[in-house]
């Protein structure tokens, strides 16, 4: 994804991600997509789009 992100804009929601449990299962009263794989380095910005079954 091109653009800077600031991390500290997205620290919240990443902590937020970490504490809302298991990726599955997905469906149901969860309105997102399975959960997107990306490479333990990407940025923090691909992991929380992936999270939420988005394609970074």
């Amino acid at each position: 994804m091109e653009g800077r992100w600031d991390p500290e804009v997205l620290a919240g929601p990443l902590a937020a991600m970490r504490r809302a449990g298991a990726a599955e299962p997905r469906g149901g009263r969860v309105p997102f997509a399975a959960v997107v794989e990306v490479d333990a380095d990407a940025a923090d910005i691909d992991r929380l789009v992936s999270w939420y079954g988005r394609k970074p």
